[in-house]
């Protein structure tokens, strides 16, 4: 049996410091602009490292990354992880990529003068929630008869928002689940801003200015951004934080491109609120996935996930059973628990809360059959939210 340490390293989990100072770039060289043509760019097969991707079909490009469909869903690589033949055909020129930014800096706070007591050590270890949780991938879970988070959800008045027209849902995944886990970390509602989330992972993606449109029609002419991946929006909130909704209000209705840049002092105070360790879900295959996906809900987590989306049309208050999903289209949503009556695996219907408003499914809620998630469900994360005592002083 692997220790926690080992399974750390397994399964990649990142501590995510949530102080310091904003991190600049202005000195640094612009990254290559994409070219005006790279959406629906078939690229046939495509190896990347270890990994082959079949069918590759390019759904948009950032100045640092490639968002592609493939044979097996949805996927995202840097740019200069790229075979150099496929780099020039997405006009990626790498001697002008400064690479990725550093990882925050805690800078360390001078001594008071008198202190009344010594104040306690920042904890940087995982809870003993999540070491638990790492203890229970290896193993096929029993689901229970009932696990959800749902009735929590209601008490604390967290009601699914609507994200409206924007391209926005990892976004509002992600907060949904730190907005939970705050309450429960500090006993008091904060909501949080999406506003700001949205910025910074465009900020991170280098979406800025006048090559900030992702993806283009046939005629080359800027459309509105695809959307975001979950692994763009938790490296965004590792980078830049984020602050409570009260000081960077939601404006319904702006577009992404929009949306103001926050001041200096909101950046470092946003940066400066949490200690958040983030780990993604194991399971290479959906099946596996879908396991994992168990234990974490019954860990106590609420999980924000990827998955392959149907037609809207085809769903019938707010169900995902047997649709076939549409060949570009993925959502993502947080799954809050499931229904087991029977406690067989494939009778399992998980339960999550999607971001089109209260008025959608059942009251803001929807339900995926197993067979469906062991179809089509992508990525998943659990968001462990931990007191950050140097940055709360």
């Amino acid at each position: 049996m692997k220790t926690p340490a080992a399974r750390r390293a397994v399964f990649a989990l990142t501590a995510l410091a949530l102080a310091g100072p904003p991190h600049t770039r202005a000195a640094d060289p612009a990254p290559s602009a994409p070219p005006a043509q790279v959406a629906g760019l078939a690229l046939g097969t495509l190896v990347v490292g270890r990994t082959t991707y079949e069918d590759v079909r390019v759904r948009s490009r950032d100045t640092r990354s490639v968002l592609f469909t493939h044979r097996g869903g949805l996927a995202s690589v840097r740019l200069r992880d790229l075979p150099p033949a496929t780099q020039a055909l997405l006009g990626y020129d790498p001697a002008a990529d400064p690479g990725d930014p550093p990882p925050p800096v805690t800078r360390p706070r001078p001594a008071p003068a008198k202190p009344a007591r010594q104040p306690a050590p920042e904890d940087n270890s995982t809870t003993p929630q999540l070491e638990q949780l790492f203890l229970k991938y290896d193993t096929v879970p029993s689901p229970k008869i009932e696990q959800t988070l749902q009735p929590e959800f209601i008490r604390l008045n967290l009601s699914a928002k609507n994200q409206g027209r924007r391209p926005s849902c990892a976004v509002y995944a992600v907060v949904s689940a730190l907005e939970f886990q705050n309450v429960r970390l500090t006993g008091s509602l904060e909501r949080l801003s999406e506003e700001y989330l949205i910025w910074a992972t465009r900020r991170s993606l280098g979406l800025n200015g006048p090559n900030a449109v992702l993806a283009r029609d046939a005629d080359g002419e800027p459309t509105e951004d695809v959307g975001f991946t979950l692994i763009s929006v938790v490296t965004a909130l590792q980078t830049y934080g984020i602050p409570a909704q009260a000081e960077m209000p939601n404006v319904p209705g702006l577009a992404v491109d929009d949306v103001p840049v926050p001041t200096p002092e909101l950046v470092t105070k946003a940066r400066a609120r949490r200690l958040v360790f983030i780990t993604q879900l194991p399971g290479r295959e959906s099946g596996t996935l879908v396991n994992s996906l168990i234990h974490a809900l019954d860990s106590g987590f609420p999980v924000p996930a990827a998955l392959r989306w149907p037609h809207e049309r085809s769903i019938r208050a707010g169900s995902l059973a047997e649709q076939q999903p549409l060949t570009d289209a993925f959502h993502a949503v947080t799954f809050i628990g499931y229904e087991c009556p029977s406690g067989r695996l494939e009778d399992t219907a998980f339960i999550f809360k999607n971001s089109y408003g209260p008025r959608w499914g059942r009251g803001g809620y929807g339900r995926a059959t197993w067979n469906y998630l062991s179809r089509h469900l992508l990525e998943a994360y659990v968001l462990d939210v931990r007191s950050n005592a140097a940055a709360n002083r």
